[in-house]
């Protein structure tokens, strides 16, 4: 049952994604824990915008999708920022101090900044950039990109909201997913990074 806005029900496997996401990055546990409570986090924010915003009308036009996406992100975003700046002066003095800061690391840093800056790092085939700085911030640029689609998948699922159609969707998308990871993994060429970074 929902209290207030939340519903109860589903705070105990909110705790448990939790939990596994950090016992993951603290190093207590291993093994996919933490990419668990990160999918787990994900389904449930695209159950819970569809629960609250099923009956609500949302404009898909592109600046109203801007808008609603960034809406989304913005209490987090300062706080992504700050953490961002702390994380980046410490590489400078890091490199300084260490004598490694050339003009090369440098524009990395600076290439670095700006695609945290507008969580675009996901977006970028190359480990470095994806976990760049502040690496857990790529789960904000992932969510970002799902809040720009979500007002059309809406759309979608409204049109068609049978059980068939879910099905039928969820079986695409899965033999999509598993097309992509298969393809990426057997090209010669391609190192498990960019296959990770695809299939994500």
């Amino acid at each position: 049952m929902a209290a207030g806005n939340k519903i109860q029900s589903l705070q105990a496997l909110r705790a448990i994604a939790f939990l596994g996401i950090f016992l993951f990055h603290a190093g207590i546990i291993w093994g996919n824990f933490g990419g668990f409570g990160a999918s787990v986090f994900i389904c449930l924010s695209g159950f819970l915008m569809t629960y609250t915003y099923y009956n609500k009308k949302i404009d898909d036009g592109i600046g109203s999708i801007f808008k609603f996406a960034i809406k989304k992100i913005k209490r987090l975003y300062p706080l992504h920022i700050i953490t961002m700046i702390v994380v980046l002066l410490l590489f400078i003095v890091l490199a300084l101090h260490s004598s490694t800061m050339t003009t090369k690391y440098a524009i990395d840093l600076l290439l670095y900044t700006l695609c945290n800056i507008f969580l675009v790092q996901t977006w970028v085939p190359i480990i470095s950039y994806n976990v760049s700085l502040n690496g857990v911030a790529w789960y904000l640029s992932v969510c970002l990109v799902i809040y720009f689609a979500f007002p059309f998948l809406l759309k979608v699922i409204k049109k068609y909201k049978s059980v068939k159609s879910a099905y039928i969707a969820m079986a695409c998308t899965y033999v999509g997913m598993v097309l992509i990871s298969i393809l990426t993994a057997n090209v010669k060429g391609i190192d498990g990074n960019f296959h990770t970074w695809i299939t994500y």
